[in-house]
């Protein structure tokens, strides 16, 4: 249950930077470094697992 929470709060992350940025593709090319540290994790576990 704790990793699907975490899952949902990356999710969110996710869709609220990309709408700052106006666009989806915006994380094709994020450098690892701007990932904030708590979902560095739970994207490099599930990176490719789903599309996003």
């Amino acid at each position: 249950m704790n990793e699907t929470l975490q899952m949902l709060d990356y999710k969110n992350w996710y869709y609220e930077s990309a709408e700052k940025a106006g666009m989806c593709k915006i994380h094709e090319t994020i450098l690892e470094e701007d990932i904030p540290d708590k979902f560095r994790a739970i994207r490099k576990k599930f990176k490719g697992c789903f599309r996003e």
